[in-house]
């Protein structure tokens, strides 16, 4: 079952899908993500380190979120993404619309500097 987590780091908010998001998941992994990005702003990154798949339902997911968050005034940027899902991300050319960082710390950089 996937799983958002979401933490607030220096007024950016990190969320943390676990699992997988595919067809049967895309849909709860953007209304999670929607439900977080509306209460806590638009600054947002999303960190992967705990996902084990993302099929193309999840990319279009991923879109919505990216498009929500950019008609707010903000920015999303992705992390810690596994092989798997950063072969994905880069064969969609997802990696063009959304910028991939290592790991959180240097996604919260993007911000701060």
């Amino acid at each position: 079952m996937l799983q958002v987590h979401q933490i607030v780091i220096n007024d950016i908010l990190v969320l943390q899908p676990s699992g997988r998001i595919d067809a049967d998941t895309a849909h709860a992994f953007e209304d999670e993500s929607l439900r977080h990005i509306k209460a806590k702003g638009n600054r947002i990154i999303i960190d992967f380190s705990l996902l084990d798949y993302l099929s193309s339902a999840g990319l279009r997911a991923l879109l919505i979120v990216a498009r929500s968050v950019k008609n707010q005034g903000g920015d999303a940027v992705m992390c810690s993404l596994s092989d798997n899902v950063n072969n994905v991300i880069k064969i969609s050319g997802f990696d063009t619309i959304l910028g991939v960082y290592s790991n959180v710390d240097e996604a919260i950089s993007f911000y701060t500097n």
